[in-house]
Parts: structure tokens; sequence; C-alpha cells
């Protein structure tokens, strides 16, 4: 986000003449420097006073001016310092969770950046660790965070590279993230009363000059003017400083918000509660919607809203061509009774409205939908937030891609991609928690692991596709079998495993049975050849019986499965004997 900046603030105020006096016409001003005496004396101390007061009013605005950028810099450099760590664990996490080297991308990227953060704040860094009362360089703090991400990289590839290698990973990923961003926080605080404390002598040294000028300018009240335009364009430039630095800290504030809210969210739409949270702290003064694109109903629809001027009626999906802000790919601030500027999806005509889209990649995924209550123009309406609308959408792209991200990145750690199975991980957790659960209750629990026959040799005989096919095939057959209660998972190579709660083991060997016939009448078709030959070797084991823990209950049908292959292939194998046969 770019540092917010004063640009020809008091400018004019180094330039005053006679010329841009209101009031004085050149006769007049020739008058003046015509009185004899005391006039020439009150002429000069008017001019002197005048002079005084331009001076103490421009070195007030130049300082508030230079503290105010100084701040803003800092803060910019701090925000941006903290984004891109976050960045960067994002992507490190990422890869470790996926193996996909894609994912490094944000990682790389957010530690390049953090670097040039550090660097660009070389100067600041101590002042910043002292006001920000950090035992520790911040530098330091920084380096051993990137440092540490990279080593979590590295690690990750090691295990790629080896799957044998389990190094021993620490409970939670070092770091002082935490640590870091408060004291940057409290650092950008303490500069910022520091400049509040320098301000205030200024004014009050203003403040003590002023009256005793006012009797000194009684002698000239044409002249007192170019005083009065010096104070007025400092106190509108001070005004304008003021909203800026005060709309830098809501961005600040929005983007910190978002940024801590998504760490601890599960799920899409948590983070939609929480980004509903920001927007009305943000935009206390502001009712709103955000409008998710789904692109498969071609259809915004609302996931979050605040304010006292949202209704029941308002919360219902909308076509992209009912918002003008969709169809144009940019902002639209208008009224429902201005015709040429208004969405299809607004209804009343009592408050103004500035519809944003939000864009990833290119493409609009969200619209961010404002309002305000009253009948004025619309532009002057929301002319006291500035940029903050623009920033906050910029923000919630980052927020949306983040969701997104952990989205894809959570399906990718729980399931197979190539039968869209739950994987092995994924069964362990459900095993224990269904064995706990069979204990506690004294109910049956049984564990189904379907090993395919012959798996290499099909592949061999019908062409390098003809596994991935044979797994799929044999996989969604699986699946439309299965009841409401049933987990099906893939187990690890040709095999697959089927959970059964409440089921003892006779009932889990007739399903098998019925599994291994079902999958003997498949014939998928490779290319141009059919497979005819595919068949099952079952093995089943009940909790319990074979098995008090996962892994022995795991073992146990594995077990079986091995004994169903050398009993001859094509068979049902309990965990203890043969049950069933082609």
């Amino acid at each position: 986000m770019p540092a917010v900046a004063v640009d020809g603030a008091g400018d004019g105020m180094d330039k005053v003449s006679e010329q841009n006096i209101p009031g004085a016409s050149p006769s007049r001003l020739s008058a003046i420097r015509r009185l004899p005496g005391l006039a020439a004396i009150g002429t000069v101390l008017v001019l002197g006073a005048l002079a005084l007061i331009i001076l103490v009013a421009g070195q007030s605005a130049i300082s508030q001016r230079r503290a105010t950028a100084r701040i803003e810099q800092q803060a910019g450099l701090a925000q941006d310092l903290a984004t891109a760590l976050v960045t960067a664990e994002n992507g490190a996490r990422g890869f470790v969770l996926t193996g996909d080297p894609d994912a490094l991308e944000p990682y790389y990227r957010g530690r390049e950046q953090a670097q040039v953060a550090l660097a660009r704040a070389a100067g600041y860094l101590d002042e910043w660790q002292r006001r920000g009362e950090v035992e520790q360089p911040l530098a330091d703090m920084a380096n051993r965070r990137l440092a540490a991400l990279g080593q979590m990289v590295e690690l990750a590839y090691r295990e790629l590279a080896d799957p044998a290698y389990r190094p021993r990973r620490p409970a939670a990923m070092p770091g002082t993230g935490d640590e870091l961003r408060r004291g940057l926080d409290r650092a950008v605080a303490a500069m910022r009363a520091e400049t509040a404390a320098n301000l205030e002598q200024l004014n009050h040294r203003t403040n003590i000059l002023l009256p005793a000028m006012t009797a000194v300018l009684v002698l000239g009240l044409g002249l007192s003017v170019l005083g009065f335009v010096a104070i007025r364009r400092e106190n509108r430039d001070r005004h304008l400083s003021d909203m800026r630095l005060a709309q830098h800290v809501r961005e600040v504030a929005l983007l910190r918000g978002l940024t801590q809210g998504m760490q601890t969210v599960r799920d899409r739409a948590g983070g939609h509660r929480v980004i509903a949270e920001q927007l009305a702290d943000v935009f206390a003064d502001c009712s709103g919607l955000l409008f998710l694109y789904d692109p498969q109903r071609d259809r915004f629809v609302p996931v979050a809203d605040w304010g006292p001027l949202i209704v029941a009626a308002d919360r219902t999906e909308m076509l992209p061509a009912d918002c003008l802000a969709a169809r144009r790919a940019q902002a639209v601030t208008g009224r429902r009774d201005l015709v040429h500027a208004a969405c299809d999806h607004v209804e009343d005509e009592a408050y103004c409205y500035r519809c944003l889209p939000i864009l990833i990649d290119g493409q609009i995924t969200a619209i961010l939908h404002l309002r305000l209550a009253g009948t004025a123009e619309p532009e002057a309406a929301f002319a006291a937030l500035g940029s903050l609308p623009e920033s906050a959408a910029r923000l919630l792209g980052l927020a949306l891609s983040t969701l997104d991200l952990r989205e894809r990145l959570d399906t990718q750690a729980l399931h197979d991609p190539l039968t869209g199975l739950c994987n092995r991980g994924f069964l362990d957790e459900v095993l224990r928690r269904e064995l706990d659960r069979a204990a506690a209750g004294g109910r049956p629990l049984a564990l189904v692991v379907a090993g395919i026959d012959n798996f290499q040799a099909l592949g061999e005989r019908h062409g390098v596709r003809a596994g991935d096919e044979i797994l799929k095939t044999v996989a969604g057959f699986l699946r439309s079998q299965l009841r409401d209660a049933d987990l099906l998972c893939r187990f690890g190579g040709d095999r697959m495993a089927l959970l059964l709660p409440d089921t003892d083991i006779d009932e889990a060997c007739r399903i098998a049975d019925q599994l291994r016939r079902g999958v003997a009448r498949l014939h998928p078709a490779i290319g141009r050849e059919i497979v005819e030959d595919l068949s099952l070797s079952v093995g089943v084991a009940g909790a319990g019986r074979d098995g008090r823990t996962a892994e022995a209950l795991a073992a146990a049908a594995e077990r079986a499965v091995s004994r169903a292959k050398l009993a001859g292939r094509d068979r049902v194998s309990r965990a203890d004997e043969v049950v069933g046969a082609a």
C-alpha cells in the first residue's frame, strides 16, 4: 500500500505577496507607505508581525508535513516487512503441506520483499527497537524468522528426495513474528506520540505570539489579511493531512485485522465472518455488502454484510449484468434516481452507494458495495472516505486469494489427486476417532482393505495409462456402493480401504464379497483395449477382535489381503481365515 504524502501543502505560503492579499489595492498600499513618522513605524511593525506570523505558521506546517511523511514512510516500511514475512511463511507452509514446488513462489517473493524492506529500513531499525521496547535487534529477529522458514523448506525438500527421511520437527515453527509485529506497532505509536508533542509545542508558541501580534495588526487591517490567509491555508493543509493520516491508520488497521483474523479461521465461512467484522470496524459510518462470484452459476452471492442500511431483500444473489462495476470493471458511485449511474441491484433511492470490483489475477471475483444515508451528490457523500474504499478492495482481494489458496491446500493435503478419495493420513485420523467411539459405546467397527490383483502386470499389458485408469474405475465403483456412514480412502499403491462403522465382522465380509464380485464384472476400456480380468483381493479386520489401535487394525487388514493373494487372489479373507473366493 503506498504511503500517503501531502504534496504541495503550504507552497503558496512562501510566495504570499501584495498582489494576492484579498481586499488590498495597490493605491491603498501606496498610501500606507507614504504615512510619515509613526505611520511608517507602524507599517514596519505590522510587516514584521506579519513576517513573524508567516514564519511561525510556515514552520508549523513544514514540521507537521515532515513529521507526517516520516511516520507514513516508516509505517509503510513496517507494513511491507510484516506483509512480506506473512507471504513467505504462507508459501513455505504451502510447500510443506503439498510438496508442490509451485507453492514456493509466494515464499521466494515474500523473502525477497522482506530483504528489500529490511534494507530500506536499515536506518530506522535501531530507533524502532528502542521505541518498540524490544530486547533483540529487529533485523536479527526478521532474519531468524526467514532462516527458520528456509530451514523448513530445506527439510521439506529432503523429505521429497528421500521418503525415508523423517526429521524431528518442533511442535510449532520457531520465530518471533508476534514479538516483531508488536514491537513495530509500539515503535510507530511512540513516534506518533513524540510527533504530536512536538506539534503541540509549535501550536503553543503560535498561540502565544498571535494575541501579541493582533494589537499591532490593528494599525493595518488591510495587511492583516495576509496573516489570516496564511493561517487559513495552514489549517486547510493540516485538515487534509489529518484526513490522510486517519485514512492511512484505518488501512493499516484493516490489513492487521485481516492478517490476524485469517490466521485463525479454518474454513471459507470463517474467513467471510472475519472480513465482515473488519469491514464493519473500518467503515463504521457506512453499511455494506460483499458479493462473491460463483462461476458455475454465473452469479454474485452475498457472503458478508454490515450496517443498518442492509435489509433482508439486499441479501440476494445478483447477475453480473445487474452491477455497473462488474460490467465496467471499475468503481461506480451513484444513486438510484441517477439513471445514468445506477446499478440494477439497488432499489432504494434514499442512500448513495459505491460498488468496487475486486480482482484476483485480472478476474473480477467479488464486489464490495458501500452505502451512505442521504440524498447528497454521491461523489460528495463519499469524499470523506478518500481512497479508503479502493485500498480496502485491494486488501480484500489479498484476503480472498488467501482463502482460496488455503482451501486448495487443505484439499490437496486430505485427498488423493488421482482418485479424489481421502488419503491415508485422513483415514488414520478418522480410524482413531471411530475406534474410541466404538470402544466407548460398545459398537462394532470393521476395516476392509482391497488390493487390485496383478496390478503391475495389468499396467505392463495395457500401457502406461492403464494403471491410473483402473484405479479411477475401481475407486468410482466402490464410491458408488458406499452407505452414508462409510468412508472410502486411498490406502496406498493399488490398495483402497473402506471403514464401516456399526458393522460386525460377518456383515463386513458380506459387503466385501459383494464389492469383490462387482469389481469382477467391470471391464474398463483403456484406449482401444478392454480389461477383462479385473479382480480384488480383500482383507477384513474387526475392531477389538483383530486390533485395538488404528495401527494394529490396519496391519491386520493388510495381512488378510496378503493371505487372500497367496490363497489364489480374487477372494475375501478375514484377519485369521479366508471366507470367500471366486
